[in-house]
């Protein structure tokens, strides 16, 4: 797939500053102080996903009260298991099944006009989201990852918000709606 490709592509310079700017822009368009629960993806940087870690810090610095949680990838395990994240890497605190996060932060692969998003395939995130009912889902994503018209399936879950470098794309058709 040509996006594997292009993001497979991308120099750790661009991801590091792409990755900064998606943060930013986050960061200052969502009101934290409310959340108690987040799930926040942790990078695969092999796969040069957008990096979490300058929110993660970020919540961890000015709002320590906020519990993240994260998912060790596992596709073996056929859905996502989350782990609350701790600084005792060691210590792994499983969150029960069905638990409702105020926010959750996704990656993708691309995503288009609608909000739907391409990830790795399997569905994964889409089961997840679909017992996240009140949760504010934002997904993170380069720029040119925002293509027209992708193919989707019954089971896919659009997202209100998608996060790239330069803009904050909203849905309602996800107009744009930072620029």
């Amino acid at each position: 797939m040509l996006l594997k490709k292009q993001r497979l592509d991308l120099s750790e310079e661009f991801v590091n500053k792409a990755s900064n700017n998606i943060a930013e822009i986050f960061l200052s368009h969502v009101d934290l102080s409310k959340i108690k629960f987040a799930h926040v993806y942790i990078p695969e940087t092999k796969l040069k996903e957008v990096n979490t870690w300058p929110i993660i810090n970020y919540i961890r610095q000015r709002y320590p009260k906020i519990k993240v949680a994260y998912a060790p990838f596992d596709r073996a395990a056929g859905s996502i298991n989350n782990v609350w994240l701790t600084t005792d890497k060691k210590l792994k605190e499983f969150v029960p099944k069905g638990f409702q996060f105020e926010l959750i932060l996704v990656p993708c692969l691309g995503f288009d006009s609608l909000g739907y998003r391409i990830g790795y395939g399997s569905g994964f995130y889409d089961k997840f989201l679909a017992g996240q009912s009140s949760a504010l889902i934002v997904g993170l994503c380069y720029e040119f990852g925002h293509i027209d018209n992708l193919t989707h399936e019954k089971h896919d879950i659009p997202i209100k918000f998608i996060v790239t470098e330069k803009r904050i794309y909203k849905s309602d058709n996800l107009c744009n709606s930072y620029a």
